[in-house]
């Protein structure tokens, strides 16, 4: 997906025909997969994801969180260094 993002992210026009594509290409049930995109249940959760992201302030993605603090982090050497030290 983080390959591919140029072809569907940062955009506002839809991206459905692109991430179906996408889907096919991993050999996913289509009928499944078109029954979980029209169904509101999914539409909810994604709701829900997006308020309960926004009132933990993020604002891009990725985002990590460690202890229920969010990370500000400047190098994947630094990431380690915080999960290590976590770990302890």
């Amino acid at each position: 997906m983080f390959k591919t993002q140029p072809q569907w992210g940062e955009r506002q026009d839809s991206k459905a025909a692109v991430l179906r594509t996408f889907a096919q290409d991993l050999g996913l049930d289509m009928s499944a997969y078109d029954a979980a995109v029209a169904d509101d249940k999914t539409k909810d959760r994604i709701r829900k994801d997006v308020t309960d992201g926004t009132a933990l302030g993020v604002t891009g993605t990725p985002t990590f969180f460690l202890n229920g603090e969010k990370l500000i982090l400047n190098s994947e050497q630094e990431f380690r260094q915080k999960l290590s030290e976590a770990a302890k």
